[in-house]
């Protein structure tokens, strides 16, 4: 059975119709309609929890084809990003609901406020008769006689902040001028005189410490004043001269020269800092089912592939790796009807918040193929048929239906 949904633009925006192929009965039916992000079903007040039968606007068949209109307020509640599913069954409950993925296409909802602002009729103009109205004249204003007349009143300057006259503040600006006058003086006179300016480096003469230190103090030159005195020394006194300046050239050679204070040696080089390493946590699994099913990208076998990869352990985690089963599972890809049976196969644990159904997980056990498909199903027959021994209600309606 397919089905798939477009816009009844016979009646309208808003109205849709569900065209289904393949359907196993005759008759009226009446339909349930699945949610898969959060396995709601639509119901007369909204998506809920409980399935409720919905009667569609009207259906008629044609071309082999099973046509149920829908009304505004059904359509407005669907949403064409989702994935859906519908149920299908006779009207009279006599056989048994059928199931198949709607396919949805762009949906064209009923528009709100189109009623009011663009009916109302235009306010009519005014005659020319209304229009021209003849001046009223204004009644003049009465003068009482007994009033007396008021007194004049002085005129006052405004910018004035006393009554006093202005020959007595011309004093006090004089004094204030004054004082003015004699602090600009006291701080031109400490500027210029009594401030001390400090002294400038004195400027060293490199040239001639260069010629100072590369002479020698025994060849250096002398005046011709000390030549002179020089030349009319004896031997004796020349003899004595040179012995006594001999120590003094030898304590010069004997000072050892310092040293230069070496910067890298004395000062320890600062330890490097180490840098802050922030451990983000990994995205939750929902994020990423999420961001998956939202990429254009997305295919069946990526899907699979995901699905393959992630563990989920809390009951919000297996409902969204249950919507990778799903998509997976509905778009042609084979390599997880296992895993998605089994959310629905009453036999398996229970799988986050999932409906147990024992005829939906046996036509997914269908599709697949393999010696663990047969013993899956093999499985799930014997766990019916004991759960029905033991008096289990639902099993007891699950048992005739299982193929």
């Amino acid at each position: 059975m397919i089905a798939s949904y477009k816009n009844d633009m016979a009646k309208g925006p808003g109205f849709g119709l569900l065209e289904i192929k393949e359907v196993p009965f005759n008759g009226d039916c009446v339909f349930n309609l699945a949610r898969a992000s959060d396995h709601a079903y639509l119901g007369t007040d909204g998506w809920g929890t409980v399935r409720s039968d919905l009667t569609p606007l009207a259906q008629s068949r044609k071309n082999g084809l099973l046509l149920l209109y829908l009304s505004p307020s059904m359509v407005a509640r669907l949403d064409a990003q989702e994935n859906y599913r519908i149920f299908l069954k006779p009207a009279d409950g006599s056989g048994t609901a059928v199931s198949a993925r709607l396919q949805m296409e762009n949906i064209l909802y009923a528009p709100e406020g189109c009623t009011g602002s663009l009916t109302e009729a235009a306010m009519p103009e005014p005659s020319a008769q209304e229009q021209i109205v003849p001046p009223q004249p204004e009644p003049e204003p009465v003068q009482s006689e007994a009033a007396p007349s008021p007194s004049p009143i002085p005129p006052v300057d405004p910018l004035s902040m006393n009554n006093e006259p202005a020959s007595s503040k011309f004093p006090w600006i004089w004094l204030v001028a004054g004082l003015l006058l004699l602090a600009l003086v006291c701080t031109a006179v400490w500027w210029f005189c009594l401030r001390k300016t400090p002294a400038e480096p004195p400027i060293e003469n490199t040239a001639a410490i260069s010629e100072e230190t590369s002479a020698e103090p025994d060849n250096a030159p002398a005046s011709t004043v000390e030549e002179q005195d020089v030349s009319q020394e004896t031997p004796a006194e020349q003899k004595n001269s040179a012995v006594a300046d001999q120590p003094l050239q030898e304590k010069k050679e004997e000072t050892p020269q310092a040293a230069p204070h070496s910067i890298n040696a004395s000062e320890p080089s600062p330890a490097p800092v180490p840098e802050k390493q922030e451990n983000t946590p990994p995205p939750s699994v929902q994020y990423r089912v999420n961001e998956f099913l939202r990429s254009p990208e997305r295919t069946p076998q990526k899907a699979a592939a995901l699905g393959n990869s992630i563990q989920a352990s809390t009951p919000e985690e297996q409902d969204a790796l249950y919507r990778l089963y799903y998509y997976a599972a509905e778009n042609g890809d084979t390599s997880l009807l296992l895993p998605y049976a089994a959310c629905h196969d009453p036999s398996k644990p229970q799988w986050g918040s999932i409906e147990k159904d024992a005829v939906y997980a046996m036509q997914i056990y269908n599709k697949a193929s393999g010696p663990e498909a047969e013993a899956a199903k093999e499985a799930l027959r014997a766990w019916v048929k004991r759960e029905a021994e033991n008096g289990n209600k639902k099993a007891l309606a699950w048992q005739p239906k299982l193929r």
